[in-house]
């Protein structure tokens, strides 16, 4: 914490993965500071740990519940030879919350169009509407500009 604190992103980063251990942490000191260095970084320590399958499982995990950073950046580094418990789960998960969050896009770009063209249909209504504009004598009153105008012309 205090490394990061003090600007040394990198060795804070290091010392929460390889002596903690613990990627829920490293995970959200990576998105506290957002730093695509990191990412890189924590995918690197991540690969090179003492028990690369567990933490690269668990950054899959995380990176595709969050849908924080494209995980074809991590999927792309693991190594054909590495075995990970549940790696085609997690893939399998991945992409339905990818379909999801694409489904989700799509119908709310359905809904804003939709209100745009009705908010735009009733400014269009209003102003061809026709506005009354009383012309009888007793309702004319002078027109006085702003008080501030008026005491310019006293001058």
């Amino acid at each position: 914490f205090l490394l990061g604190r003090m600007g040394d992103t990198k060795q804070a980063l290091r010392l929460i993965v390889e002596e903690l251990g613990d990627i829920k942490q490293a995970i959200e000191f990576v998105e506290e500071h957002r730093d695509n260095q990191l990412w890189d970084q924590l995918i690197a320590y991540s690969l090179s740990s003492k028990d690369p399958p567990k933490l690269v499982g668990q950054l899959l995990d995380h990176i595709g519940a969050r849908g924080i950073i494209d995980p074809k950046r991590l999927i792309h580094q693991i190594p054909n030879d590495m075995r990970i418990t549940g790696l085609q789960e997690k893939i399998c998960r991945i992409m339905r919350d990818f379909e999801l969050e694409m489904s989700l896009r799509a119908n709310g770009n359905k809904i804003f169009n939709d209100d745009r063209v009705d908010l735009i249909k009733k400014l269009t209504t209003l102003q061809k509407r026709g506005v009354f504009v009383d012309t009888s004598p007793a309702s004319a009153q002078p027109f006085w500009p702003s008080k501030a105008l008026r005491w310019c012309w006293a001058f």
